[in-house]
């Protein structure tokens, strides 16, 4: 029995397997004012955590008192990190002090801390899959 092209391919559609994208929404509590943008950045791997390391997506909204939902639409399953901070006066940046500490709230997924700097991309990552997922962390300053 010969197979015809349209058929292989048909069947091939049929069994092959697809990667799904998911939606990540973030609650992000611990918003202290409606003044600015919050914004969070979706990173996919540990090298150069989280200053040097390339985001995969970025979200923001503007700034509610208490908390902000973000979304991020289309990622693929894997392992992930999510920094956020509140841009309290909107220039688009964390702001620190000459020492480099931020002057602004922020956070990391996980509710993840690090002592004298960020935390791990480890202490952070979370997984996903195939599943809509809801992760719900604070920012402080």
């Amino acid at each position: 029995m010969t197979l015809t092209k349209p058929l292989c391919t048909a069947l091939f559609c049929l069994f092959s397997t697809t990667v799904q994208a998911t939606d990540v929404t973030v609650i992000i509590t611990g918003v202290a004012s409606t003044k600015g943008t919050v914004n969070a950045t979706l990173h996919d791997g540990a090298d150069g955590f989280p200053q040097e390391r390339q985001m995969v997506m970025g979200v923001f909204a503007p700034a509610a008192q208490d908390h902000v939902t973000l979304v991020f639409k289309g990622v693929a399953p894997g392992r992930y990190a999510i920094t956020a901070f509140h841009d309290e006066n909107g220039d688009g940046a964390l702001s620190t002090n000459l020492l480099g500490i931020p002057n602004e709230p922020f956070g990391f997924s996980q509710n993840a801390r690090g002592s004298f700097g960020p935390p791990s991309f480890d202490k952070a990552a979370f997984e996903v899959s195939d599943d809509n997922l809801t992760l719900t962390f604070s920012i402080t300053k």
